[in-house]
């Protein structure tokens, strides 16, 4: 099925008042006449995580913490943690995926710091937790946006 304007409208209003994607397609479904005039939840929550990534690519703070807030909602392994300077601006944000987590349970003997040394128009490096698998393939186990390299 396409998206009508209609039904992605609707998905992302439900979305914005905090309801899992799960029963939003819940809601969608006995809306429409059933499942047959639905696209799968796989679907729906391409369409709304498409939409977050647009907002939080205008560099705001607010969208990525609420982003990261609904993200802890939806499955609680994951992980976030910010700090804020004496002003209250975001200096440094780590983030890790229920994914990384259980990686990282099996891989977490070693790790790699890599730190980008491109900043972006805030100043903050983007760095990468990477560990190795049993198959000697690099994994990602967490990200972070850095204000600064120290301890």
């Amino acid at each position: 099925m396409n998206y009508t304007a209609k039904l992605r409208r609707r998905c992302l209003n439900y979305y914005e008042v905090g309801v899992p994607l799960k029963k939003i397609y819940g809601c969608l479904v006995v809306d429409n006449g059933g499942v047959e005039n639905m696209p799968k939840v796989k679907d729906l929550q391409h369409e709304v995580y498409k939409e977050m990534r647009l907002k939080i690519q205008g560099g705001d703070a607010a969208a990525m913490m609420r982003y990261f807030e609904y993200m802890q909602r939806d499955n609680q392994n994951f992980y976030h943690a910010i700090r804020l300077d004496e002003e209250g601006r975001l200096k440094d944000v780590m983030w890790v995926d229920a994914h990384s987590c259980v990686a990282y349970e099996e891989f977490g003997d070693a790790v790699c710091f890599d730190a980008t040394y491109l900043t972006n128009e805030y100043e903050l490096s983007l760095a990468n937790f990477v560990g190795v698998n049993h198959h000697g393939q690099s994994i990602l186990l967490g990200c972070a946006l850095v204000s600064h390299e120290t301890t």
